[in-house]
């Protein structure tokens, strides 16, 4: 009997929509904990393999990634339409699949599949976030989607603490000049495909909410005109201004998620630990990062209300051009593409603490844009959840895509400098979009309240 009420306690409690996000996130951390933990790592790999097969080019993994971007950044001009038909829970097991596919790949490493299925995760990537910010959007409203947001991204960036410590049970005890052999990629990645698989189950089972049947038997109109309506939103003066940052989120997730956890690995010889269990440890501080700074955006959001999102930008600019700095004084210039790298260092010999330090900060800078990147469109483009983030996924492909290629030719410091003008393009223009907004929903509850007081006194 006592147990009866406590379950319908906790089940007044949580409520429906936030039961979803949840039911949704957790979906998104068994995802990601196998995916972002593969990225940290998929360099490396494919470099070791390399000098056992010739077949593998020894840049394959930045060839990799920078197809997975290249097919996400036009994907996203067709995702609304395949959301609207599929709807979330369809689009979401679909999407996720894809990722799964990525992973079995490496269990028969074959460079052409390797191509395949990162393009095909690519497209995949697109249909997920497209239904990611959706359904959010769906399950919220404006008072709580900044604590909603925050709730998504604390279990979307979990995977990077869970997929670290892998990482470094895997790696403890190897040493510098170990590789990542045949056998222990297939028990790594044999690993990540079961965690995927997990996922793609959860997906599988997610709840539709009444608000989605709801939003599209509001909505009439064919796949045609939704994709015009996505046209017709990306050329307005909001939404470009917002492409900015929307870019920026994409530039800074490809350094921490692929050059630097590269650059760290490919500093051998130097830190006080081997580079594998470095990166490992890397991965824990930005998830540490991601997460303590979602929380305490999910703690304050009710802030945001009076204060804007604007304060939370500006402090993630201000710290994240502080670790920018500290990184490209801490690791040599070609360590983003030069296994072994004997380049000097600013800081001599390269500081570990120095090098997590950076990773947790990436990780609050992260998970600070993208935040606030769903909670404005969720909030400014309510009407038009897919289509809103669908061009903000295309922006941060577009930019993830050229900074995945650069990424494997140019030195640190200049990386890390293009990074300082996109923090700072980024926080102006996010501002600009807030005020805005801020000031087109001030002139309307005005209007409102003129409009009730006349209607008030007429009727006296």
């Amino acid at each position: 009997f006592d147990l009866t009420i406590d379950r319908r306690s906790l089940s007044t409690m949580i409520s429906g929509p936030t039961r979803n996000l949840l039911h949704m996130s957790i979906g998104l951390a068994l995802i990601f904990l196998a995916f972002f933990s593969q990225s940290f790592i998929e360099e490396t790999v494919l470099d070791d393999r390399s000098k056992t097969d010739s077949s593998i080019p020894q840049n394959a993994g930045y060839i990799s990634q920078t197809i997975i971007y290249g097919t996400f950044l036009f994907s996203n001009l067709i995702a609304p339409p395949l959301v609207a038909i599929l709807r979330c829970r369809w689009s979401l097991l679909l999407g996720s699949a894809t990722y799964t596919l990525l992973m079995a790949n490496f269990l028969v490493l074959n460079t052409p599949l390797l191509y395949i299925a990162s393009a095909l995760e690519g497209f995949g990537s697109a249909i997920l976030w497209t239904s990611v910010g959706h359904y959010l959007a769906l399950n919220s409203t404006e008072n709580n989607v900044g604590r909603n947001s925050s709730i998504v991204w604390i279990w979307h960036t979990s995977g990077l603490i869970f997929g670290g410590i892998f990482l470094l049970v895997v790696f403890g005890n190897s040493d510098d000049d170990s590789i990542i052999d045949e056998g222990m990629t297939r028990l790594i990645y044999g690993v990540f495909t079961g965690i995927a698989l997990l996922g793609n189950i959860v997906f599988a089972l997610l709840p539709t909410p009444d608000s989605e049947r709801e939003y599209y038997e509001e909505r009439h109109g064919s796949y045609t005109q939704e994709l015009i309506s996505t046209f017709k939103l990306a050329i307005t003066l909001d939404s470009i201004l917002f492409s900015f940052t929307s870019a920026f989120a994409g530039q800074v997730m490809s350094f921490w998620n692929g050059v630097y956890s590269t650059a760290l690995s490919f500093t051998r010889h130097s830190f006080a630990v081997n580079t594998k269990t470095l990166v490992a440890l890397n991965s824990i501080a930005v998830g540490v990062g991601q997460i303590s700074a979602s929380v305490a955006f999910g703690l304050y959001g009710h802030r945001t209300l009076r204060w804007g999102r604007a304060p939370i930008m500006v402090f993630s600019c201000v710290v994240g051009i502080i670790a920018y700095i500290l990184a490209a004084l801490n690791l040599p210039a070609d360590s983003p593409f030069n296994n072994g790298t004997t380049e000097p260092t600013v800081i001599n010999p390269p500081s570990m603490a120095i090098a997590l330090i950076c990773g947790c900060i990436f990780g609050i800078v992260d998970a600070a844009v993208n935040t606030q990147i769903y909670s404005l469109a969720s909030v400014i483009w309510s009407e038009a959840t897919p289509q809103a983030f669908a061009i903000s996924k295309f922006f941060h492909s577009l930019l993830s895509t050229i900074c995945m290629y650069y990424g494997s030719v140019l030195e640190i410091e200049w990386q890390l400098a293009l990074l300082i003008a996109g923090s700072l393009i980024s926080t102006v223009t996010f501002v600009i979009v807030e005020r805005r907004f801020i000031s087109r929903s001030a002139r309307e509850k005005l209007k409102s309240d003129l409009l009730e007081l006349e209607s008030t006194l007429s009727e006296k």
